[in-house]
């Protein structure tokens, strides 16, 4: 018998039929010096072709192997007939409907002393399981780029053994390596202080009671940087028990809407600010201008009227004093719409120490007949970015206040200094004047033609002034006073 017909025998005896079986396979055979390929009819059929074909090597290696996949198999090939080192690959063949489909393929030589040697190679069709597995990696791919995306990565904490599995997103929200294993203490201890009351006792009402939490929290990031995140969490169960076994959930980077968040919400108050300010400009405009407008046109009319002239002279002083007194309100009118429609563009660099020698030039009579005691300190802050001209009026407002509202049984300290917080630059100014009754003049504090203590010379404009320059470029006021002890005002630039 010769040795094509007795390998061409064994593809189709019993035990290879029961092998191909088994395994779910087919079989081939090819030799090492010439073009032969002998095949089962299980290898057919995997391949789409009618049983007892019979194909030539080189038809396998160039119509049939996905060219990519061609030298590395042939490499293969060669490598076992050469050392007899057994392959197994997975690589894509031609079936006859025209598609690709995945296989894996195994082969061993069988070398004898009488002939040439001949390969005896399997196949198997893993073409399901391949394209589940490269489905599952686009999917996770996608899920990766979707989490950058979003910033969100995903988490899982186990009690029995004790094990926290986070997600690549998770350790880059961190800042920590994609490598990085927490446990527990280490994960909790990453977040502000003031969140980690909070986060400790949603997971453990979760794993004790299974209640699940959403929660919006500050972390400190392995590089000191603070910034908000979302984390959600959610009972684990045992499938058979139903007991709780962990948590898993998901972590969000949710600074950057936070940021925006909070910049709304600013903008808000400031608008709503604005349109309080806007209703008392129209009430004054309606309210003061029209009072001052009906007592002139009725002094022109009385004077008109009027023969004695002793009357006539004290009607032309009451009508000069109204026409000063409509001056003085047009020019505060004047001054708030300047305030309110000046722009960002009219900042410069302005030196604190400069405008405020300038402000003590202005008051230095006053500072000197009342005896009061200026401490200036600007070391924490030397310059800002600001309108001069709102800057001036600011500090004169609030040191000429001061003065205006001493306690006279105390000798008057101001203390005007400068510093930063949250890298913003603040000014404050402090007195141990008289005081303001917050709970009772709060409300009323900065409004237009408010005054509080009953002076002679007060007009209740300086403070409403200030806090609309304040406020038209971005800043605001806060204010701490009490009765008898004095004021401290913060300018937040």
């Amino acid at each position: 018998m010769s040795q094509h017909s007795e390998h061409s025998g064994f593809l189709e005896n019993e035990h290879s039929k029961l092998l191909e079986q088994a395994l779910h396979a087919g079989l081939f055979q090819i030799c090492e010096n010439n073009d032969s390929l002998i095949c089962s009819p299980a290898f057919c059929e995997l391949l789409g072709y009618s049983n007892k074909s019979i194909l030539s090597k080189s038809f396998f290696f160039d119509q049939l192997v996905f060219p990519a996949d061609k030298e590395i198999l042939l490499k293969a090939v060669e490598n076992n007939f050469q050392s007899g080192k057994q392959f197994l690959l997975e690589i894509q063949l031609l079936h006859k409907a025209g598609a690709y489909k995945w296989f894996k393929i195994a082969g061993n030589t069988n070398r004898t002393s009488e002939g040439p040697a001949y390969m005896l190679c399997s196949i198997m069709d893993i073409n399901e399981r391949i394209e589940q597995k490269i489905t599952l990696q686009k999917s996770e791919h996608l899920l990766e780029e979707a989490g950058k995306m979003a910033r969100v990565g995903v988490w899982e904490l186990y009690t029995n053994p004790p094990q926290l599995n986070w997600s690549k997103e998770v350790c880059h929200i961190h800042e920590v390596p994609e490598n990085f294993t927490p446990d527990l203490n280490t994960a909790i201890n990453f977040y502000s202080p003031s969140s980690i009351p909070i986060i400790q006792q949603a997971v453990n009402s979760a794993l004790s009671l299974g209640t699940p939490f959403d929660l919006e929290l500050n972390i400190v990031t392995a590089t000191q940087k603070e910034i908000w995140v979302r984390a959600i969490g959610r009972a684990i169960l045992d499938k058979k028990t139903k007991e709780i076994i962990g948590v898993r959930g998901v972590f969000q980077d949710i600074n950057e809407q936070k940021e925006k968040q909070v910049a709304i919400d600013e903008s808000t108050k400031i608008i709503v600010s604005q349109n309080k300010r806007l209703v008392n400009f129209a009430h004054i405009v309606s309210h003061n201008l029209r009072a001052h407008a009906a007592n002139l046109s009725l002094s022109l009319e009385l004077q008109a009227d009027e023969t004695d002239p002793v009357q006539k002279i004290k009607l032309q002083e009451n009508i000069q004093k109204i026409s000063a007194s409509l001056n003085e309100t047009i020019a505060h009118l004047t001054d708030l719409v300047v305030a309110q429609t000046e722009t960002h563009e009219i900042k410069k660099r302005v030196a604190l120490d400069k405008v405020m020698q300038h402000v003590e030039n202005v008051l230095q009579a006053e500072i000197h007949e009342t005896h009061a005691t200026l401490k200036v300190n600007f070391s924490k802050c030397t310059e800002i970015d600001f309108v001069p001209a709102y800057l001036e009026s600011i500090l004169l407002n609030f040191t000429s206040n001061a003065l205006k509202y001493r306690n006279p049984d105390v000798p008057l300290v101001i203390t005007i200094e400068s510093d930063v917080e949250a890298g913003k630059p603040i000014l404050k100014v402090s007195d141990n004047g008289l005081g303001i009754d917050l709970k009772k003049h709060g409300g009323q504090l900065f409004g237009m033609y408010k005054t509080f203590h009953g002076n002679p010379t007060a007009r209740g404009i300086g403070l409403f002034m200030t806090k609309n320059q304040v406020e038209s470029l971005g800043g605001k006021i806060s204010v701490e006073s009490e009765l008898n002890k004095g004021t401290v005002f913060k300018i937040h630039f």
